[in-house]
């Protein structure tokens, strides 16, 4: 059992104000692996990318950026060009064809053509999901409880609440301190096993008295640039740009995340001559290679 799994069983018993880091918007699944690499001004050279590839009777094979969890499974994304079934494991039901793959190749603006034969499966992940951290020093001792009592689920739940109500509040998470060898289903849910991350645009002693008054389990409060209100408003007015695939607000580092298929750096300078430097972080599902 996983780090990030035992957290995640963690945060379901603490209400939906607590995120594992980040919260996205889209599809049911994503399935097309975003990455932080941006594209030039006049680039030419190839593209690689980890997603699944989906061929239905209602279109040819597609590079997914999203997969509505169904069997078979459906999505709709960029035609793939040149794309031969008999040349990749897959698997198939009604006359639906997928699988998970690494492709590299061109695109034109319209169609994904291979350059090399595609490899996989390849196993999709979250980027950003096991980027989770306290950046407060640990204690002398290690991080504990300064109150047992009110290191509960009730009081965790309270804490997150006060919190997110402090004017300038930013980000809220939690950091799981259990080592992998040590992690159990019954251990994974012991709120005096977790540091409580708080951020704040405010005074970080002011943040920590309103929270001392309910939650007596290990803390850290730090300092953000932006708080929780301006990165919503940010996602929002981002979200109006045409191409986007999905956007997301990460808690960790103040910063909203937008995915396009193509990530380029002359957009990625007009969202921080708009918003600020670091305000917006852009993803492209196609990476550039060459």
């Amino acid at each position: 059992m996983g780090g990030l799994a035992a957290l995640t069983l963690l945060l379901a018993g603490c209400g939906d104000d607590v995120v594992a880091g980040s919260g996205g918007v889209g599809a049911s699944v994503t399935v097309a692996e975003p990455t932080g690499k941006l594209v030039p001004a006049g680039y030419d050279g190839r593209f690689r990318t980890s997603a699944t590839v989906l061929e239905s009777p209602a279109h040819g094979p597609q590079l997914c950026y999203y997969v509505m969890d169904s069997l078979p499974p459906q999505c709709e994304g960029l035609d793939i060009a040149g794309w031969k079934w008999t040349a990749v494991r897959h698997e198939s039901a009604n006359g639906t064809r997928w699988g998970e793959y690494t492709l590299v190749g061109r695109y034109d603006g319209e169609a994904f053509r291979l350059t090399e034969p595609a490899t996989g499966p390849s196993r999709l992940r979250n980027p950003g999901a096991d980027h989770l951290v306290t950046p407060c020093p640990e204690p002398e001792g290690g991080w504990q409880p300064v109150n047992p009592d009110l290191a509960t689920d009730a009081g965790l739940s309270a804490a997150v609440r006060r919190a997110r109500d402090v004017e300038g509040s930013s980000g809220v998470w939690v950091d799981q301190r259990i080592p992998d060898d040590e992690l159990t289903e019954q251990n994974a849910n012991d709120p005096k096993r977790l540091v409580l991350n708080v951020t704040t645009v405010g005074d970080p002693e002011v943040m920590e008295r309103e929270i001392r008054d309910v939650w007596g389990g290990a803390l850290c409060v730090s300092t953000a640039e932006r708080t929780m209100a301006e990165l919503r408003q940010v996602q929002r007015q981002v979200g109006d740009i045409e191409g986007v695939l999905s956007s997301s607000i990460d808690e960790v580092s103040a910063q909203v995340g937008v995915t396009f298929l193509v990530a380029t750096e002359e957009l990625q300078r007009e969202l921080d001559d708009r918003y600020g430097a670091g305000a917006v972080r852009l993803f492209g599902t196609l990476e550039p290679i060459d």
